[in-house]
């Protein structure tokens, strides 16, 4: 069954004053583990990230690094992650710069599958987060169906995000009917829609049927379900707080 984490990222704020403290606030709220935003190996040592998991029993969904850490290290990034008991990382955003064309998306497909290569090799599994961008199209083809046609599946597998798939003009059910199975990782980020535009809300509480979506994540043996929110009407603890208690629920109605 899926476990239910959140992408620190969500309480970034708070990161930032007490990186340590607010990982033990997670357990509070009821999470069963953590993914780490980028920047973690800057803000604590392996051994504090091991420490403060074993004390609170917060599993490690994984960790995050940006496109430059996997082009200038590679071996560092291995080492830490390795080091704090992790069994994968995220690629999270391809820069603009490298979106420009076709050829682009091929390119970095190739490029991503020779960093999951050496991952694997490590045992570790690289996951490549669905950020909406890709579905801008290319002569009759999207960024990401170029992309993952050119993808070496046995190295690299996805982390769909269900809000930057709508965002991107596509259904997510859809989506997630089809490429659900190559994501063992899905961020659950809701939305409700204000004067045209899309805003994060707390998960359950906007316009995504979150219900389906987990039915889908269960059937294809998911393991994890990680909350994220980026834009708040409530302090980000809070929405940390409702949206685990809503995802709990909701992971429940999934199994019925």
């Amino acid at each position: 069954m899926a476990k239910i984490g959140i992408q620190l990222y969500t309480v970034r704020d708070k990161l930032a004053k007490d990186y340590l403290g607010t990982i033990r606030k997670m357990k509070a709220l009821g999470y069963e583990g953590v993914e780490f935003p980028a920047g973690a190996i800057e803000a604590a040592t392996a051994e504090e990230i091991h420490t403060v998991l074993k004390e609170t029993e917060l599993e490690l969904a994984g960790f995050t690094f940006e496109h430059r850490d996997f082009e200038t290290r590679i071996e560092e990034i291995i080492a830490y992650t390795l080091a704090c008991g992790a069994k994968t990382i995220v690629y999270p955003w391809l820069p603009e710069e490298k979106r420009q064309s076709a050829d682009d998306y091929v390119r970095f497909a190739q490029q991503l599958g020779l960093w999951g290569k050496q991952l694997r090799e490590n045992g570790i599994s690289l996951l490549y987060h669905i950020h909406g961008y890709e579905f801008e199209a290319f002569d009759g083809k999207t960024g990401f169906n170029l992309f993952f046609e050119a993808l070496d599946l046995d190295a690299v597998k996805l982390e769909i995000d269900v809000y930057w798939v709508e965002s991107g003009g596509v259904d997510c059910i859809t989506f997630m009917e089809r490429y659900g199975k190559y994501s063992p990782s899905i961020h659950f980020k809701d939305y409700l829609k204000r004067d045209g535009k899309l805003v994060d809300t707390e998960i359950g509480d906007g316009a995504i049927d979150m219900v389906k979506v987990a039915e889908i994540g269960l059937r294809e043996e998911a393991d994890w379900f990680i909350v994220e929110q980026e834009e708040f009407d409530k302090p980000t603890l809070e929405s940390a707080g409702i949206s685990a208690n809503n995802l709990f629920h909701i992971r429940e109605q999934a199994m019925k």
